[in-house]
């Protein structure tokens, strides 16, 4: 049975160019041991000194991979999204039942998604990402042992729309007063641009969408965890510069599960990554972003293919 505690929140959201990196710089920390520590393995994640379990305290990426089936104009396909997020966790203390209560701060640095039907790919660019606002949330981490439980509830994120009960229907048009200009573009929602299968755009969309998310996992003590996603994504298009790109589209479950992974990354506590590339102690999107090879290849991530017998 999946568990998902309630009335906790884990924040999520659903690409920049950067500067080169300085010459010699590691995404891997430096495992020698110094004089201090006579030589100690600096490769697993220390544990709380209560009776075991990760040291979360820290950054950290989150990769997550929704599946649901996107049905519009009376096609369907599997509808794949691969978003990268950094999370920056408190450890609150034990509560009574023994488990360890963790605050979060969890900020969308990239979102991906695979094509749409007839081949169209919208892009999400970094300023809409950037434009989201971080989400505070909860999780629990529960069992004993080093390897633990991760349970965090539903959130809910916006794009292009100001807060309101996850319970309440969707604006229908631009009009609603929900309805903001997220990305400061001059239009309202958020702004995504759709290609064909030869990268020529076809239009820009304006739309609203509101991502609900749950993580039931595990974190190992090497600083890595994963397990079950739950996804949904309500979207509505508000105007599209192109009458093809206007038709809205209803998504739902895909027969093929989600996941998520995630991975300490800045090189304190035995993390096995160390993103921080300009050392000023925060782990920035741009940083993320600029890291997603280092960080797929670290967690052995293998992103799906769509999976057209999944939406019958």
């Amino acid at each position: 049975m999946r568990l998902h505690p309630r009335n906790l929140l884990i924040g999520l959201g659903f690409l920049t160019a950067c500067s080169a990196l300085e010459a010699g710089h590691s995404h891997f920390p430096d495992q020698d041991g110094g004089a201090q520590d006579g030589g100690a393995d600096r490769g697993a994640i220390d544990t709380d000194g209560g009776g075991g379990g990760v040291a979360m305290g820290g950054q950290w990426a989150l990769f997550v991979e929704g599946r649901q089936c996107l049905t519009v104009i009376g096609a369907v396909v599997e509808n794949v999204i691969w978003n990268w997020s950094r999370v920056e966790v408190v450890e609150e203390g034990v509560t009574g039942g023994g488990a360890r209560l963790l605050r979060q701060h969890v900020q969308l640095c990239s979102s991906e998604l695979s094509p749409l039907v007839g081949g169209l790919l919208s892009r999400v660019p970094d300023r809409v990402v950037d434009s989201l606002r971080v989400e505070d949330g909860s999780a629990f981490l529960v069992g004993e042992g080093e390897t633990q439980a991760y349970l965090g509830d539903e959130v809910a994120t916006l794009w292009g729309m100001s807060d309101f009960d996850v319970s309440l229907p969707m604006p229908v048009d631009a009009a609603d007063g929900r309805v903001i200009d997220q990305d400061a573009d001059g239009k309202p929602g958020v702004t995504l641009q759709t290609t064909n299968r030869l990268g020529e755009t076809v239009c820009e969309v304006e739309l609203i969408q509101r991502t609900r998310v749950r993580l039931d996992g595990r974190i190992e003590p090497n600083g890595m965890g994963g397990g079950g996603a739950w996804v949904q994504v309500d979207q509505r298009v508000l105007d599209a510069t192109n009458p093809i790109c206007r038709a809205n589209s209803t998504l739902t479950q895909s027969a093929n599960p989600s996941r998520f992974m995630m991975v300490r990354m800045d090189g304190q506590g035995g993390a096995p990554l160390n993103l921080d590339l300009d050392g000023d102690g925060i782990v920035t999107c741009r940083e993320v972003r600029t890291s997603i090879p280092v960080l797929e290849e670290a967690l052995q991530i293998e992103r799906a293919t769509p999976d057209p017998a999944a939406c019958p």
